[in-house]
């Protein structure tokens, strides 16, 4: 008996898109997803042999909500019900991220315009992360002058480094998302 194949993916909502075009190849060379399951951020698909077939897959976690915390539903409900009107199969690990297989029926213009939604909630949220790590620095610094606290140099060099590679980390990951949003945009009103 052969064993299904395995496949590592750091599902981060900012490379959702990428895991989306991943799976579709998948597909084309005769994969099928079969259950995923995770270890902290890395999570685990798991394929079957199959035929090859052209088939879509929509990655959805829960940052993709948006405000979430605001609304009165539970987000995994609130995910299951905007999955699944476009889906066939929804795969779940956790509570906290979705692989549905869309039904061959979807329009495209309605899943490029629920990818469009999607990117752009994460490019907020990492542009507001950015932000609070570029202002962070300079609060304590102004608090340290006006409480007249004598500001202690140890470990300058190290703070500055990890809060440089925090920020770069948010503005990566925004631009990303920014970008794959206008793309999934453009594909919608064409």
């Amino acid at each position: 008996m052969k064993k299904p194949k395995r496949i590592y993916s750091f599902l981060s909502p900012f490379l959702s898109c990428r895991t989306e075009r991943k799976l579709q190849e998948l597909a084309l060379e005769g994969c099928s997803l079969t259950s995923m399951q995770n270890d902290m951020f890395l999570y685990t698909l798991f394929f079957d042999e199959t035929m090859p077939q052209s088939c879509r897959y929509f990655v959805f976690q829960m940052d993709d909500l948006g405000k979430a915390h605001v609304q009165p539903i539970d987000p995994r409900e609130a995910a299951l019900i905007e999955l699944a009107p476009l889906c066939e199969e929804i795969f779940e690990c956790n509570g906290f991220a979705f692989i549905g297989k869309v039904k061959p029926d979807t329009p495209e213009t309605v899943l490029q315009a629920l990818v469009a939604k999607r990117m752009k909630h994460t490019a907020r949220y990492h542009m507001e992360c950015l932000v609070v790590w570029i202002i962070l620095p300079v609060a304590i610094q102004i608090v340290n002058l006006l409480s007249n606290t004598p500001w202690r140099r140890g470990s300058v060099l190290v703070g500055s480094v990890l809060i440089g590679a925090i920020c770069l980390y948010h503005l990566v990951a925004a631009s990303i998302s920014y970008f794959e949003g206008k793309k999934a945009t453009q594909k919608c009103r064409k």
